[in-house]
């Protein structure tokens, strides 16, 4: 017989899937994987180990029906995006997220710790709605309407996160000048500060890093990082890269914000150059941008909106593009770049990064009603 303290750190490695079969062993095992100081220990054990998923979500137009659908890809198999023989649907699976049909659109708006935001449109009824959903115990929570919120709404910015604090998980909305926030534990949304921010609607979800949450903004003329402290609820400013072009009449122009090898990083374009990516070695500090990359491929210099998807440890960069909904491979090393091998699919452009959870949303409901 084992010490109590063994079988733990075993069930603490054990995937998600694995703890639902050993909640079965025993009613001591099933209260011991129930508890939230297990839930969160399994959880940081999991972000320790480094090995993140990957979420798309895309449209499939080969079908009958255009069908917008969302694919996992395991750490394990990412690098299969780089084999050009391998095809997309050998090692992505196609998942199955609440309210998959009866809609017009479903948008992914970012994760945080195995929970991912979703927000869906439904034209037939002028409606559309916020959803939380755990893919790992396909647990799932509709949102309650803001109250400030009309049917039909569009967002400037949204993001979801952490708040370590009061252990809950809060998104926070900007839609014409008001700034809320949901809070997961009090089910509820309450108004913060407003913010004099313009931000690119086509890059509203908040990238995470230290626990804060990232968007590129601009304020009357100048440009900045706009960070929000999610414990806190308060908004700070980091300043983007600021070097001299060589040509005089060159302009850089700031196009995304990422992550890059777990450091802040943004992706810009010099007027008909090349596109740069650069990192933040050292956060909140300015005079750590570190200009890593040039990029000289026209596909990705061309694109009105390239954003960094994820880095791979040989050094290639993906990236989407948003003029035409594709993936391109970029390799810094030679300079080259391809497209991974999906022709079955069409129009794969938002991204998660993605840590399997047995995080709980308290609702109750489950895709398939288990």
């Amino acid at each position: 017989m084992f010490p109590s303290e063994i079988y733990l750190e075993i069930l603490l490695r054990l995937p998600v899937k694995s703890t639902f079969v050993c909640k079965c062993v025993c009613k001591t095992w099933l209260s011991l994987i129930s508890d939230p100081s297990f839930v969160k220990s399994h959880l940081n054990l999991t972000i320790q180990t480094n090995r993140p998923n990957l979420i798309l979500k895309g449209t499939d137009e080969t079908r009958s029906e255009d069908c917008e659908v969302i694919f996992f890809i395991s750490h394990d198999l990412l690098d299969s995006l780089l084999s050009p023989d391998k095809e997309f649907l050998e090692y992505a699976l196609e998942m199955d997220y609440p309210f998959k049909s009866g809609y017009d659109s479903v948008e992914l708006m970012g994760c945080c710790d195995g929970v991912v935001c979703l927000w869906f449109c439904f034209s037939a009824s002028d409606m559309n709605f916020l959803c939380l959903w755990n893919p790992a115990t396909k647990e799932y929570k509709k949102l309650p309407k803001s109250p400030n919120a009309d049917d039909f709404y569009d967002y400037n910015m949204i993001g979801l996160g952490n708040d370590s604090k009061s252990e809950d998980y809060k998104l926070v909305t900007q839609y014409t000048n008001v700034v809320e926030i949901y809070s997961l534990r009090l089910n509820s949304w309450t108004s913060i500060e407003n913010m004099a921010y313009e931000f690119h609607s086509l890059n509203i979800v908040g990238v995470p890093v230290h626990r804060d949450l990232h968007w590129l903004a601009k304020s009357q003329d100048s440009e900045a990082i706009v960070c929000l402290d999610i414990g806190n609820q308060v908004f700070k400013e980091i300043q983007l890269p600021n070097e001299p072009l060589v040509r005089k009449n060159d302009k850089r122009k700031f196009m995304t914000v990422g992550v890059l090898e777990g450091c802040l990083c943004v992706v810009a374009n010099v007027t008909n150059l090349h596109s740069e990516v650069w990192v933040m070695q050292d956060y909140g500090v300015q005079e750590s941008w570190n200009k890593r990359y040039i990029i000289t491929d026209e596909r990705i210099m061309n694109d009105y909106l390239p954003h960094l998807m994820w880095s791979f440890k040989s050094g290639e960069l993906l990236f989407g593009l948003c003029s035409s909904d594709d993936l391109i491979i970029y390799d810094p090393k030679d300079e080259s770049a391809g497209e991974p091998n999906m022709p079955s699919l069409t129009e794969l452009y938002q991204e998660g990064c993605y840590y399997e959870s047995l995080v709980s949303l308290g609702s109750g409901t489950y895709v398939g009603g288990e």
